[in-house]
């Protein structure tokens, strides 16, 4: 049974994935660089949750840039503490 749902939960990582790919590309294509910045987000929490340890960390880190760059402080806030909370103390 447990094999089961490790593999649903990975099909799941995997559909999500492919999702957010195609998010992202369809916010540059139309330039929403605050949509793209949360799908970087998104993607990075799930890629850590996938185990993508740095995949993860780059994403979220991109993330935040374009948090700040856009004047989204307090995105760039949560981004932050997104990444903070894959980080071991």
């Amino acid at each position: 049974m447990f094999e089961i749902v490790g593999r649903d939960e990975e099909l799941a990582s995997m559909a999500a994935l492919a999702l957010l790919a195609q998010a992202l590309a369809e916010h540059d294509a139309v330039g929403d660089p605050f949509g793209h910045a949360r799908a970087l987000l998104a993607l990075g929490i799930v890629r850590r949750r996938a185990r993508q340890k740095r995949p993860a960390r780059q994403a979220i880190e991109v993330a935040i840039e374009a948090f700040e760059t856009i004047g989204a402080s307090g995105w760039a806030a949560k981004a932050r503490a997104a990444g903070a909370s894959g980080r071991k103390a």
